[in-house]
Formats: C-alpha cells, sequence, structure tokens
C-alpha cells in the first residue's frame, strides 16, 4: 500500500513541474521553449529583440536545367551572343567566360568533335576550376541534336580541369531544335559584388571589400581578388620579402621592407604580364615610402620575354595593392 502512496506522490510532483513551465517564478518571467532571449544587457526584458539578418544567400543549389530552359524559352530565335549574355546575368554564371572549339571541345576527350555542328556556344567556370560548363550547340539542318547530346555524354570527360573531384552534374535537352549541355558542379555558388574585368578594376574591389571586412587578411583579399575577376587565370599565396617576383633588381635582391604580412596574385600560365600583391603596413612604417619603394623596385620586364607598360598603386589605411599589367595605350 505504501508503495502505492509514494508513487501517487511521485507523479503528483512531476506533474506540478510541467504545469510550472513557462509560468512567473519568484517574479521573473521564464520564456517557454523557443522563445528568443532578450539582449544581453538590455534593461526592458519586454523591449523588442532585433531579430539576426537572414542570409541572402541561396541554400538551395542551382537548379540548373530549371535555368537554361528559361534561357531557351527567352532565346527561340538561337541567337548565341544574346544566349550568352543573358546566361552570365546570373550572379550563379558571372565568372563564366567564352571558350573556343576550333582545335578542341572542353570538358571532352583531347580528339572528340561532334558532328553535325553548325554553330557552338561555349562557356566554362575558369576560376573555381571545378571545370562547370555549358553547351548551346546549333545543330547542321537534318542533325538530331538528341544525337549529339549522346556523343558528349560518351566522351565527356568530368575531371578535365579538376582531377581529382571535378563536375557530379549532367544534364541536356533540345528546345526549338537547340541542344543545351551542361557538365556543372552541383554544389555551386552564386558570386556578388563587384567583378573585375581587366586588372585596374581590381581597385576598386580593394576598397570595397576592405570596407566591409577591415581585419581581413592580405591572403583572405588576395583570394577574394581570385574570386570576383574575369580578366585572367591567377591564384593567391602567401608571400614573404624573399618571395616578391618583380620587385626585385637583376640580381635577385628586394628591398620592400616594412609589412607586417602580403599576399601574391599570380598567373597561372607564363608568358603573363600580370602580376600583383597586396601589403599589410606596420604601423611605424611610413606610407608614402613604402609606396615610393614600390615605384622604384618595379620590375616591368619581370617575364623577362614580355614587358608591361602600367603600374597600379592603391592604399587604403595600412594596406597596400601593387600590380603590374599591360593597357592600351590610350587608357589612363
Amino acid at each position: 500500500m505504501k508503495k502505492y502512496i509514494a508513487l501517487i506522490i511521485t507523479l503528483t510532483i512531476i506533474a506540478s513541474l510541467f504545469v510550472g513551465c513557462g509560468k512567473k517564478a519568484d517574479g521573473v518571467n521564464i520564456p517557454a521553449a523557443g522563445t528568443p532571449a532578450p539582449t544581453q544587457g538590455a534593461e526592458d526584458p519586454k523591449a523588442e529583440i532585433t531579430p539576426t539578418p537572414v542570409p541572402t544567400k541561396p541554400t538551395m543549389p542551382l537548379d540548373m536545367e530549371a535555368f537554361l530552359r528559361e534561357i531557351a524559352k527567352a532565346n527561340p530565335e538561337g541567337d548565341l551572343e544574346k544566349i550568352e549574355a543573358d546566361i552570365i546575368k546570373n550572379p550563379f554564371f558571372v565568372l563564366y567566360t567564352r571558350e573556343y572549339t576550333e582545335w578542341y571541345y572542353p570538358g571532352m576527350v583531347w580528339d572528340f568533335k561532334p558532328q553535325g555542328v553548325k554553330d557552338v556556344l561555349c562557356i566554362a567556370d575558369n576560376v573555381s576550376k571545378k571545370g562547370s560548363l555549358v553547351y548551346v550547340i546549333i545543330p547542321e539542318e537534318g542533325t538530331d541534336p538528341e544525337a549529339i547530346a549522346e556523343s558528349l555524354k560518351a566522351n565527356s570527360d568530368p575531371k578535365w580541369m579538376d582531377f581529382e573531384k571535378g563536375t557530379d552534374g549532367m544534364m541536356s535537352f533540345a528546345e526549338n531544335g537547340i541542344l543545351y549541355f551542361s557538365m556543372y558542379d552541383t554544389q555551386m555558388e552564386p558570386v556578388t559584388g563587384t567583378i573585375a574585368e581587366k586588372a585596374r578594376d581590381l581597385v576598386t574591389v580593394f576598397h570595397e571589400y576592405l570596407a566591409s571586412h577591415p581585419d581581413a587578411t592580405m591572403l583572405e583579399l588576395a583570394e577574394y581578388f581570385v574570386r570576383h575577376q574575369k580578366f585572367n587565370s591567377i591564384y593567391a599565396e602567401e608571400a614573404t620579402a624573399d618571395r616578391l617576383t618583380g620587385l626585385t633588381d637583376y640580381s635577385g635582391e628586394c628591398t620592400i621592407k616594412g609589412f607586417t604580412e602580403a599576399a601574391g596574385i599570380k598567373p597561372f600560365m607564363s608568358p603573363n604580364l600580370f602580376i600583383g600583391y597586396v601589403f599589410r603596413l606596420d604601423d611605424s612604417t611610413d606610407k608614402d615610402a613604402f609606396v615610393k619603394s614600390l615605384e622604384d623596385n618595379a620590375n616591368l620586364a619581370w617575364n623577362i620575354c614580355m614587358v608591361a607598360n602600367t603600374v597600379i598603386i592603391e592604399t587604403d589605411g595600412n594596406a597596400v595593392l601593387f600590380m603590374m599589367c599591360s593597357e592600351p595605350k590610350d587608357e589612363e
């Protein structure tokens, strides 16, 4: 009997605890589950709480086929120039650039060239190096676009650019007799912010990025440059005083001093006239003197067989951007 009485008392205590959830206890409001906590330091616990901004970055992967079908419907006449322009307006494709197919079809085995092709557009992402690309093919009269699609699939090389991962998506369809074919990274992400179309445009990117990321490392800044330009195939790497290609005299000695960190922006392929660096200066460094040392040591013939014609130097606080490149003579 005593066991039953003890059991009833225990259940009564547990029930009372559940009833108390979400009610006042000793004059303090205990929020129910899921209620946001008040902002720390707020004098009025009932004051409205400012919600954390919701990221605008899409959380769902791009539906490549749905996107290209919209492009196809908007361009029934098959104007490849307009199709290209419409595709690269989209933030997912803004870094795609035209690939030429006279000698090689990107993304395919080396010696493959499809039969029955009247005209072709190929654009690819040469920045991420994952090999995503889009083909828009106008077949010759009498050629089945689906037959061309099958030949592309059979000869595709998903690792044509990234030999470790490569692309993991593939799709094709025909609309109005025009073939749309894509190999792509299913986790590709949109690109926002200014995109540099030429080296000098990186000056704008430089200031914009530092305005929103004042504590960024120079390597982070250089990597951002790589992902926000489409004028060259470049990469970023940390740089030290003894590894400043283009800022040394012919004996190899570098006299650039006064920075705490640096990163290089360098071309993948040589010969190439573009090279750049970003520096974070020491607090004791005279910025004007540092800029002067860059001007004095800039070797426009750093690539030996080619000579650049332009030096670009820009400062932002204690950060310095340095670039060498070639620009048209009539460009300021």
